[in-house]
């Protein structure tokens, strides 16, 4: 009661003394979608990280995931050196068995999914030959990781290209061997396409331009945490690509969740991350509803404003009970919802 009292006063003071509406031009809550209850996540960097943990965590629902530049569940064990050092650029340091023991903890425990869940499960994993940040390496712990509970036929892996700590696009951002912000590349490479085709049959590549400006929109995050959500590095507000043909409820769409890498949340670059990886020209033409939780920086802790992969937020960060991954479910939970009539 008191964190929710102390958030709740320092909100009104910031509004009294700005006198900005926070919330102006802000969807108050996530709508009612009845999107499909089978979904599948992706993420790069800090968002990799993230998109694997929701994928263990909820892989009773999550039947495919897609990592740019991440690495193994659990890998940093609730301890930032790890972080920065063994699952960035020393992957010898790297124990897979110990991570498969934790996961298996977890399990016994109750706090993710059952990990027979992962046996169906699709994954798509890039790794830039020429990434500085995150070593190659540390991907093919990954791999080495999911194979322990899925055929390897079930991983599509892509460590060959020339490219930088990027997200690949066909033509936006920077030269795809260049790292900085807003860390997408201009690589001749669509990775978003690749990502939402190997996690479901039938996805038809899309051409520029076919997503529509005013299909992403924001939403408050508030509703779906229990304290005010920059207590937990989220920011205040995320972004959803919502097709036309999805808006009404009326047609089951597909979900995809969509984790960002640090430095690249709102905070750091607006919009930039969810209106040009390029998932939304595919999600409007396959009908597909795609969000975009954002997290964002805090000081001492996470002044990157990356997604929580090394337990800056609870010791138990990586699983359901974390507080930034039970809140993205939430937000998944309302969106499954059917729209009141």
């Amino acid at each position: 009661m008191q964190v929710h009292s102390i958030a709740s006063v320092f909100l009104a003071i910031l509004h009294f003394v700005s006198g900005v509406n926070v919330t102006e031009n802000v969807t108050p809550s996530l709508p009612a979608l009845q999107v499909n209850r089978l979904l599948t996540v992706s993420g790069i960097s800090a968002g990799g990280y993230m998109a694997v943990q929701f994928h263990v965590s909820y892989s009773r629902t999550v039947t495919a995931a897609g990592v740019v530049a991440g690495g193994p569940y659990w890998c940093a064990k609730d301890n930032v050196e790890t972080a920065l050092h063994a699952c960035m650029k020393q992957p010898e340091s790297i124990n897979v068995e110990v991570l498969r023991a934790a996961t298996v903890a977890a399990e016994n425990v109750g706090s993710i999914d059952a990990l027979e869940n992962l046996q169906n499960a699709k994954l798509y994993f890039f790794s830039g030959a020429k990434d500085s940040v995150v070593h190659t390496g540390v991907m093919s712990k990954l791999v080495d990781y999911y194979q322990s509970y899925t055929h390897p036929s079930n991983i599509k892996t892509v460590f060959n290209m020339s490219a930088e700590h990027t997200f690949p696009t066909m033509s936006y951002g920077n030269p795809c061997t260049f790292l900085g912000s807003p860390y997408i590349g201009n690589c001749g490479y669509d990775a978003a396409y690749d990502i939402l085709s190997n996690a479901w049959e039938g996805i038809k590549r899309a051409g520029p331009n076919t997503s529509l400006a005013e299909n992403l929109i924001e939403f408050s995050q508030a509703p779906y945490f229990l304290v005010d959500p920059a207590l937990v590095s989220m920011g205040s507000v995320g972004f959803i690509y919502i097709p036309n043909a999805c808006k009404n409820g009326n047609l089951q769409c597909r979900l995809h969740i969509a984790f960002h890498g640090c430095l690249q949340g709102k905070e750091n670059i607006q919009d930039t991350f969810a209106r040009h990886a390029g998932y939304n020209d595919h999600a409007e033409l396959n009908n597909i509803v795609v969000l975009y939780p954002q997290a964002q920086p805090t000081q001492p802790l996470n002044p990157k404003g990356c997604f929580d992969w090394w337990g800056y937020t609870a010791p138990d960060y990586a699983c359901r009970l974390g507080p930034q991954i039970a809140g993205v479910g939430k937000m998944v939970t309302q969106l499954q919802k059917a729209p009141e009539r």
